[in-house]
This record gives C-alpha cells, structure tokens and sequence, in this order.
C-alpha cells in the first residue's frame, strides 16, 4: 500500500493521442484529456482524469507524456496500475531517453507548521539519505542507464538527474536550509529529487527512474519511495540516521522499512541486473 498522495508521470513513444486515449480509457473509471498541445496542462485532484501532453525530450516517433491525476483515495491508486497495463498492451515503448516520474505531496498539517529551520532539516535529511543509499543502493535497481548520467539529446550529461548538484546540497548548513525553504534560492528541477517542486508547492519530485509501463516495477518503485518519505519526514525516527546501516539497497529497505513483498520484489531485480 502507497500511504500518501502521489501523481506519475510516464514518458514514451509509439501512440497516436487517440490510441492512448482509448488505451486509458479502457479502465473503468477513468477520463482522459487531450493537452497534447502544451507540456503545462494543469494538475487534476479528482484521481480519475489522466492526461497526454507534449514531451520533446524522447526521442522516437509519436512521443508523449502520460499524466496521472492527483491521487489520494486508494481506489484511484489501483486504477494506476491497470492504466499502465493498458498502456503496455496497448504497444507503449521506452527508450534510453524516456523518463518515470513520480511526485508525493508532503502538504499536510504537521508539515505546514514546522517553521523554516525545521522544514530545512527535514530537505537536508531527505538528501542525506537518498545520497547515501544511491550509488551502491538505489542505482543498482535501476537500469544501467540511468546511474551515472542522463541522457539528452543525444549527449549523456553526468551532472543532471544521477549525480546533480541538488544531492550535493546534503552538506549545507542550517542557514543555508532555513533560507531555501523560504524559497530565496533557485533549483533546477532536472535533478534526481526536483528540489523546485518542494520549496514551491510542498511536493516532492523523483525523477532517476528510467521509462517504463511495466506496473509491477512503477508499484514497488513508488513504495520505496514512499517510504523513503515516513522514514525522512516522521519525528518518530529523528533517532535513527541512515549510516546506521549499510549503504546498499538491502540496507535502505532495512532503513525506511519496507513492506515484505517490496523487499522481494527488489531483491530479485538485484540478482536480475547484477
């Protein structure tokens, strides 16, 4: 189970608009809106509208962006997983240039009180651990693409998504924190974590993860994520500081406790890229 909101963003090719229209369209319960003439459609809160928009940045014929809604209900979170299915049956592809992107909301009550010291804490936290767990952690379930660079155009860059500047603000200090929560400083949102997002509007951007319409690999990646998420965000474990254990995948799950059928499924995909 996902525990907090969240929304998705899924890169690819090889869709006319109409054939994504009628592949999301084919899960009951969903609605579909075409903005494939802009890259701003604006964000739906209702978990059943998802949209097509623009995305020059994949390389291919018929290239696209598939928005998920807002989602919040659990119900809508399982309508994800058959959109996505559908999407794959109905011939979704994914290159080296596609992306998934997922984004949590973090809005909620015990967040907007804390004031901007401990909101910077709980930034530099988040950075600390997704750092200490990437390179021999989170980059070893990812395709070998997208570790140590990203790709653009037809350059790869080792500087943006994977080893970005945005990770390496783990060693500011708490003035440094307290004032960029304040949004006095500037992020650029082509990073691993998509700092801009969190400053702006209380959400939270994760953008390594390499394109893919298989449900299973998105689910269980979102449920890292997540509970990446209770373990940076929840005072209960303020205690506990992530070189506590080993920084490779099976320490991280170890760390922000992730359920027993994440832990298989990771641990199997462990063996399948080693």
């Amino acid at each position: 189970m996902v525990r907090r909101q969240f929304g998705i963003e899924l890169e690819g090719y090889g869709m006319t608009t109409e054939q994504i229209r009628v592949a999301v369209l084919s899960v009951e319960g969903t609605v579909f809106v075409d903005n494939s003439h802009t890259h701003n459609g604006p964000t739906y809160f209702d978990g059943i509208t998802w949209q097509v928009m623009a995305d020059g940045s994949v390389n291919g014929p018929n290239n696209f962006e598939l928005v998920s809604p807002v989602m919040k209900q659990q119900k809508h979170k399982d309508l994800a997983w058959k959109v996505i299915d559908a999407m794959l049956a109905a011939g979704a592809q994914v290159n080296r240039s596609a992306g998934l992107h997922v984004t949590f909301g973090c809005d909620n009550s015990r967040f907007r009180r804390l004031g901007a010291a401990k909101k910077g804490r709980v930034f530099k936290r988040l950075l600390e651990t997704y750092s200490y767990f990437k390179g021999r952690g989170i980059d070893t379930i990812l395709a070998p693409s997208r570790r140590n660079g990203a790709y653009e155009g037809e350059q790869w860059a080792p500087d943006t998504y994977v080893n970005g500047s945005n990770l390496g603000r783990k060693s500011w200090d708490e003035a440094q924190w307290t004032e960029a929560s304040k949004g006095n400083y500037q992020f650029s949102k082509y990073e691993c974590i998509n700092l801009s997002k969190m400053i702006r509007s209380q959400c939270i951007e994760f953008r390594q993860h390499q394109g893919t319409f298989n449900s299973t690999k998105v689910l269980h990646w979102v449920r890292l994520l997540d509970a990446l998420l209770s373990y940076t965000l929840n005072e209960e474990h303020a205690q506990k500081h992530c070189t506590d254990y080993h920084n490779g995948i099976v320490g991280m799950m170890d760390c922000v406790e992730v359920g027993v059928t994440t832990r298989r499924f990771f641990e199997a995909r462990l063996q399948e890229l080693a």
